[in-house]
């Protein structure tokens, strides 16, 4: 195995790691993907990573603890397949921290884990009721809902 991914292992306290199962691998990724010093050695690891879906979901979860400015450059160690669906989340990580106050929100062209994360958080009345009744999903507008009912009690 990469020595890289040995370092990892030894950052995420479990040196000794069978680093052949994917479930290791996402373990010891989840351990160090708060720690900077590990982010040149998941730059280096990733590209190379058995399981392109899992090196995509490091990254997704990468987009959490790095500041915004650094997200579009880790896209570029995902292998091409798995490039898309972590692009996406991009663009609605990106939508979601900067126009959480939407008052216009068409749901039909974003994707239910946007609209999830719009109805579980926002403060927006307007935007809830517009989730509530076009959500893509009944669980999206059934989260709209609720969380509508929250706000207009307190």
């Amino acid at each position: 195995m990469n020595a890289d991914l040995r370092v990892l292992a030894t950052l995420a306290d479990v040196p000794d790691a069978d680093l052949t199962d994917e479930h290791v691998r996402w373990e010891i990724y989840q351990r160090v993907l708060v720690q900077p010093e590990a982010r040149r050695h998941l730059r280096a690891v990733l590209p190379t990573e058995p399981v392109p879906s899992l090196a995509s979901s490091v990254v997704i979860e990468l987009f959490n603890h790095i500041p915004p400015t650094d997200r579009a450059a880790w896209l570029e160690v995902l292998p091409a397949s798995t490039r898309p669906f972590a692009t996406q989340r991009l663009a609605d990580l990106e939508l979601l921290e900067s126009h959480q106050d939407l008052e216009v929100f068409d749901p039909a062209p974003h994707t239910p884990w946007l609209q999830r994360q719009l109805a579980a958080n926002s403060i927006n009345p307007t935007l809830l009721t517009v989730l509530a009744t076009t959500g893509t999903t009944r669980r999206i507008r059934a989260l709209a809902r609720v969380r509508l009912q929250d706000l207009t009690k307190h």
